[in-house]
């Protein structure tokens, strides 16, 4: 299997759940490579708070996706294979922290609550589209994206330290801009 198609496993199991928020989550993130969208959403605020200017922050936000993939980053959790209890609990941690942090930076300073939201979100969004790879043809635009988007991920067991440090860094620099 080329490392851009879908496991033919998981697809199985995302048809058996269709109607499960479960499903829709486990599609959300069947790319299990991805950086954690806390990240994500973190440095599209950094870019909301430094460049106020929404048709330039907006974009930028969103090109900060794919240059944060490409970065080091935690890989898949053998701890907690796709479809596990650990696995959703780790996903709703990530959903969770990403939703208390950005509330922190607002609480800061609510001038930026629209851009920083909108940034965060649209920094965020490349990752929210992975379940329409199931769906669409596997040739066109749509699909080179997938596959690029795929193939610039630059996962390893030791990136969660790059994680880490990626979270500390930018968080602190988001909270003394706004302050």
């Amino acid at each position: 299997m080329k490392k851009w198609q879908i496991d033919p496993k998981v697809k199985i199991i995302h048809n058996q759940k269709r109607n499960n928020i479960l499903w829709l989550i486990s599609v959300t993130t069947y790319n299990n490579g991805n950086m954690k969208a806390l990240n994500h959403a973190i440095f599209g605020s950094l870019i909301a708070v430094t460049v106020s200017e929404p048709l330039i922050a907006i974009p930028l936000s969103l090109v900060s996706h794919f240059l944060m993939d490409i970065i080091p980053h935690y890989g898949e959790d053998p701890k907690a294979p796709r479809g596990s209890r650990p696995y959703y609990i780790s996903i709703a941690a990530d959903a969770t922290l990403t939703i208390l942090v950005l509330l922190l930076f607002l609480s800061f300073h609510p001038v930026h609550a629209q851009l920083l939201i909108v940034c965060a979100f649209v920094a965020i969004s490349p990752d929210l589209l992975w379940p329409l790879a199931l769906f669409i043809k596997k040739r066109g635009p749509i699909w080179e994206t997938f596959k690029f988007h795929k193939n610039i991920q630059n996962e390893s067991r030791s990136g969660i330290y790059v994680e880490i440090g990626w979270f500390i860094i930018t968080t602190a620099i988001v909270i003394s801009i706004l302050k």
